[in-house]
């Protein structure tokens, strides 16, 4: 290719629809950090002590017969980082509520509902709260990232020169040169954020991609024996303890009760296996009589989906705790700082022929626009209506 070419290439992965893709950088940089914000923001979202990997599951199950009794629980689950408490999620006719407990004590912290700080910007970074049509927009944008890194290294020769050439502050006659420097010096130091966005936003598009078309990634769980009596569940005390005699080995994180009265309680967890979300170690059982159903380890698991829980770790900055969270916040923001100045580049570009705001952004840009615009409205919509469009589910586990 010629060099006109990759710079038309760079042009059109970062401008065409730069808008969009600055929104969901924006978005994304913001959720990192936002279980963080979330614990600063209120006692209830902090756990009294450090999680040690033992959660008092029957004290917790006390706690919410005593405070919550006629609720359904339906599932619960803790954080990635230990200094945060967990959370139940129950409901009866009227309301869903979110109640929060300390893991090692499994005494209950507070309660609150499914509009958090931490759900919102996930929802809205991860399909703009467009459901699968957003999340295909959303997995593009990787795309757009991928172009950009690749033509980067053409538009911008001898680009490891960029590492010490500061921004010329001083210069204010020439405004051009001023927004250039620091366009190059954040693409630059963020090139290897961008491969990793790239990367992991891909693959993230290929999972949604066989999701749509109904190819499995993980097994099927086996459904329970049918039930047409409406028969009460197991205490999910009893059924954890179940699934740890059967896998002592599994750090349980997490379970789920099922939406309907033939499925399967489901525990989820880590062992010694690397780089793998709680989902892939999971065993089934029968709810009502606590028979195990079937079981997945991660090992077992296939090299394609270990790489895909993998994606995980390095796309939400989780690898190592806090520390990797703020490198991938700080990046983020300069993520943001490269797609700004490249689009006041292009604007000092062209306003000599005094563009108007709509030929300027041109219909990629309006395109970008509307879909920020709609899919911030939803979002909060979303969460007003919230729980009335969740639907109603069969009471199958209850506090006393």
């Amino acid at each position: 290719m010629k060099a006109k070419s990759w710079f038309n290439l760079h042009h059109f992965c970062g401008f065409f629809f730069g808008l969009l893709l600055l929104w969901v950088s924006f978005t994304g940089t913001l959720a990192v950090l936002s279980y963080e914000v979330q614990y600063l923001s209120d006692d209830k979202f902090q756990a009294s002590q450090p999680y040690q990997g033992q959660v008092n599951w029957q004290q917790l199950e006390q706690q919410l017969n005593q405070h919550y009794s006629g609720y359904q629980i339906q599932d619960a689950r803790l954080q990635s980082s230990d200094y945060h408490a967990g959370e139940v999620r129950i409901r009866n006719q009227q309301e869903v509520k979110y109640v929060y407990f300390d893991a090692t004590t499994g005494h209950i912290t507070g309660e609150g509902s499914y509009g958090r700080y931490s759900r919102f910007l996930r929802d809205i970074h991860r399909n703009l709260s467009m459901g699968a049509e957003g999340k295909w927009l959303v997995c593009l944008m990787s795309l757009l990232l991928i172009g950009l890194f690749i033509s980067s290294f053409q538009v911008y020769k001898n680009w490891w020169h960029g590492f010490k050439r500061l921004p010329s502050y001083f210069k204010a006659s020439n405004k051009r040169s001023f927004w250039s420097d620091s366009h190059k010096l954040s693409g630059v130091y963020s090139l290897w954020f961008i491969a990793v966005m790239g990367f992991t936003g891909s693959f993230y598009l290929y999972e949604h991609g066989a999701s749509q078309l109904g190819a499995p990634i993980y097994k099927v769980p086996l459904v329970a024996t049918a039930n047409t009596d409406e028969q009460q569940a197991l205490p999910f005390s009893q059924l954890l303890e179940t699934a740890k005699q059967h896998w002592p080995q599994l750090e349980i994180r997490q379970f789920s009760y099922p939406v309907s009265y033939n499925g399967s309680f489901s525990v989820s967890g880590q062992t010694d296996a690397m780089l793998t979300i709680d989902r892939g170690n999971t065993l089934w059982l029968d709810m009502y009589t606590g028979k195990v159903l079937n079981q997945q380890r991660a090992q077992e698991l296939s090299p394609l989906v270990r790489l895909g829980d993998a994606m995980d770790y390095f796309h939400f900055g989780t690898l190592g705790g806090l520390t990797t969270k703020l490198i991938w916040f700080g990046f983020g923001l300069i993520l943001c700082v490269l797609s700004i100045t490249g689009m006041r580049m292009y604007w000092l570009r062209v306003r000599r022929q005094q563009p108007s705001i709509l030929k300027w952004l041109g219909a990629g840009g309006v395109f970008s626009v509307i879909i920020i615009l709609v899919s911030t409205y939803l979002t909060i919509v979303n969460f007003a209506q919230f729980p009335n469009n969740e639907g109603t589910a069969p009471y199958l586990y209850s506090s006393q």
